[in-house]
């Protein structure tokens, strides 16, 4: 792709013939959450002489802002006196085999940075010392033993004499520890931020709690934990088999974390402003007067003064545009909840609308931001009403929309369309209309049309893209648990994850647990067995299986059993599959 790349106010912008604005998914450096209280609350907490160590664990769903919280309570504690800030990853050396000590050597590195006194060097390196010796312990027991000619030689070499200088051993770190913060006088707490923790190994997040607990909490220092509480409870259960010991792993988190914190979602009026913000960092001149606008936001947001983007404006601050505010309450209110109360999934959202309006643009064809906003929320909230949409002709799509439109606005003796589920009608009564866009509209569907059964899964949450694995686990259990875990999802999720399944037949090796999955959740949720049906015929049709023709011929919906008649006829299905659906008709 030829052109430039730059990025302005905390937005990507590849500049080609038309423009991407993508936003990054890193941690934000301004407060766009309102997350000002959340942060003071931990610093006070941190402070307090009672809670000292302290680990306070910042929790959230999957794209709640943890790292944003994490990365603003940073930004207020690195120019304080006598406070240490250390940033931790465990994620990032998941791999390295060791990273209790590789977490500890950090912390370890970071205090001793500005220490003059030779003393406490000596003790820094002394600690230090015990940690590389552990992680030599580590290669010797893992690899070395199978190369080393003299194994002898390694363990006279690891085993500790009354001639060593410093212990080679982990043991009596933390009174060494603990001796060494006290010594240090002009360190009044040393504050370690721990980000990503939940999306660590089960052996990694161990270790860093491990860590935390048994050698590292001692007086002066405090942990935030950054991480999806249910996911490292999981983590837990698996790394020490106690998945049937009903409360371990709760209890085991308990004794480390004393001061769980959790962010508050966002409500649509939250969410609202901050994509408000987001779109307004595109056409704001400059970071200065965006900043401004965002402490404008912040400032009435203390004040409780709701809505937070009305003015009056300060000199020098960002007004944003008429069509960002319009965009961003289409957006608020078009989104499923699951993707307004998360972060994350409205910078994913924002990021595909901006490709696919990118995308049109460059393909020559004329439609208006609103319009292609309003048709990616069908698209991505109610993909089979799209399909629906997508599927007719030109007339049939321009008779359809108005009549559409008017039952969505609730419109008197409008009636609800044909082939139209009733969860969209508030999708069709919202701004801006699409009747009457004519050609321009034609021709975004067209294209669209291109890119869905390539997108299908793309948008959903981690969490239900986790489930569509376990719906597809070679495991009878794993995939019975699924059920019922999707039977528990909203409605517009169920039917997002059966017409994923089905989407996904002709890739799979074992698209058999695919079609069953999805017969089994419709068997539950009468409301996507329209999709089940309208997935089996366009998607796994030609890959059906004996098996599945018993989980049609098991269902008890008439819609879904009547396919077994269409099977039965279709000549260019295999014999067995036919046969099978023929004793399925036979049977009933």
């Amino acid at each position: 792709m030829s052109g430039s790349f730059e990025r302005v106010n905390g937005v990507h912008q590849v500049s080609t013939s038309g423009t991407v604005r993508l936003w990054n998914d890193n941690p934000a450096t301004l407060d766009l959450l309102g997350f000002h209280s959340v942060a003071e609350a931990v610093i006070t907490a941190l402070s307090a002489d009672d809670l000292d160590p302290v680990t306070i664990a910042i929790q959230s769903p999957w794209g709640g802002g943890k790292s944003t919280a994490l990365e603003l309570i940073g930004q207020r504690l690195d120019d304080t006196p006598g406070v240490i800030v250390v940033r931790a990853d465990p994620w990032e050396y998941d791999e390295e085999g060791d990273v209790r000590g590789t977490l500890i050597g950090q912390i370890l590195s970071e205090i001793a940075q500005g220490r003059p006194a030779e003393g406490h060097v000596t003790k820094i390196r002394g600690l230090l010392k015990r940690i590389a010796w552990v992680k030599v312990g580590t290669v010797v027991a893992n690899t070395a033993l199978t190369m080393q000619p003299d194994p002898q030689a390694w363990v006279e070499a690891l085993t500790p004499g009354p001639e060593d200088e410093q212990p080679r051993t982990m043991a009596g770190f933390k009174a060494a520890f603990e001796e060494l913060m006290e010594e240090l006088e002009d360190v009044e707490k040393v504050v370690v931020l721990v980000d990503d923790l939940d999306r660590c190994l089960p052996p990694a997040v161990m270790a860093t709690l491990e860590a935390i607990k048994l050698f590292l909490s001692v007086p002066k220092m405090a942990f935030v934990l950054a991480a999806d509480q249910e996911m490292v409870r999981n983590a837990i259960a698996a790394s020490v088999d106690a998945a049937g010991r009903g409360g371990f792993a709760e209890r085991y988190l308990e004794k480390i974390v004393q001061l769980p914190v959790t962010l508050p979602r966002l409500s649509p009026d939250d969410a609202e402003t901050y994509i408000a913000l987001l779109l307004s960092a595109r056409s704001a001149p400059s970071r200065g007067e965006y900043s401004a606008l965002v402490d404008h936001v912040q400032a009435r947001r203390i004040r409780n003064e709701s809505p937070y983007l009305v003015g009056p404006y300060a000199m020098g601050c960002h007004q944003p545009t008429s069509e960002d505010l319009q965009l961003a309450s289409q957006l608020a209110r078009g989104l499923a909840g699951d993707k307004w109360s998360s972060p994350r999934a409205i910078k994913r959202f924002l990021n595909a609308w901006g490709v696919r309006e990118a995308i049109a643009k460059s393909r020559g064809v004329e439609i208006s931001p609103g319009a292609v906003l309003k048709l990616y929320i069908l698209e991505d909230r109610y993909p089979a009403d799209f399909e629906v949409l997508v599927g007719l002709s030109t007339q049939e799509r321009l008779d359809l929309l108005p009549r559409w439109e008017a039952w969505g606005r609730q419109e008197e003796d409008a009636p609800q369309p044909d082939g139209v589920s009733t969860e969209s009608r508030e999708w069709a009564g919202s701004e801006p209309s699409l009747d009457g866009l004519a050609r321009g509209f034609d021709a975004y569907l067209s294209l669209a049309a291109t890119f869905t059964a390539f997108s299908a899964g793309g948008s959903l949450p981690d969490e239900v893209l986790r489930l569509l694995d376990e719906l597809l686990s070679d495991s009878d259990v794993v995939r019975e648990e699924a059920i019922e875990k999707a039977v528990q999802r909203d409605l517009s999720e169920q039917r997002a994850l059966v017409q994923t399944l089905l989407v996904r037949v002709p890739r799979l090796s074992s698209p058999e647990w695919a079609v069953e999955a999805a017969v089994q959740v419709a068997n539950k949720v009468p409301s996507v067995v329209a999709d089940v049906v309208a997935g089996v015929r366009n998607h796994a049709w030609s890959h059906l299986q004996p098996v599945d023709v018993a989980a049609l011929g098991d269902s008890p919906h008439p819609e879904v059993k009547g396919l077994l008649r269409e099977i039965q006829r279709d000549q260019h299905l295999s014999p067995m599959v036919r046969t099978a659906a023929e004793q399925m008709l036979s049977d009933r």
